[in-house]
């Protein structure tokens, strides 16, 4: 008897701090959700970048970063095109042979989803907002940036190493702001 009150109190226990981890994990994705700063610009500027492109596998990107098993995209948006991107060392160098960033696309008929990710700095991103005064959001010890431009977002954020650019076109801002929680709050 004693023994089948000593397993119905473990099972007890163990549903209990369960149940507590879950409304900790979701209170604090609902607290990220309601406190994220969203900035509203007038206009983006469209800049020219040097680099080249080249292709590289899905899950040689998931290994290398360790991304995909935080992301929850979609079921609406299909995975497009993964792609690396590399610059030159330097302005006298002929050839780019530094890798600076690496991108998942992600689509639609309607809309894309960009994941910019670089162990090296701030990933390379072809429109930029001019402005100095933007709004940051901090949660977990990240400093979180979401632009709005119409119905496009910008979004930067370094986490564990990793710079993040998310670049989205046409996207529900509910779904851009699950994204976002989905690799800050990856715990």
């Amino acid at each position: 008897m004693n023994r089948v009150l000593s397993k119905k109190n473990i099972y007890t226990i163990l549903f209990i701090i369960l149940f507590i981890l879950c409304l900790i994990f979701f209170s604090e994705r609902e607290k990220f959700k309601r406190d994220i700063i969203v900035n509203e610009v007038s206009e983006v500027v469209e800049i020219h970048l040097d680099y080249e492109e080249k292709n590289v596998d899905y899950n040689d990107l998931i290994i290398e970063y360790g991304i995909s098993k935080n992301l929850d995209i979609n079921n609406d948006y299909k995975f497009s095109k993964s792609f690396c991107r590399y610059i030159k060392e330097n302005k006298e160098s002929k050839s780019y042979d530094l890798l600076w960033d690496c991108n998942l696309i992600y689509g639609n008929k309607e809309s894309i989803i960009n994941i910019s990710f670089s162990k090296q700095g701030h990933p390379l991103r072809k429109y930029v907002i001019e402005s100095d005064t933007l709004d940051v959001s901090i949660f977990k010890d990240t400093v979180v940036t979401v632009s709005k431009c119409y119905d496009n977002y910008m979004v930067n954020f370094q986490s564990d190493g990793v710079y993040y650019d998310i670049t989205t076109f046409e996207v529900d801002e509910k779904e851009v702001i699950d994204l976002v929680a989905d690799l800050v709050l990856k715990d």
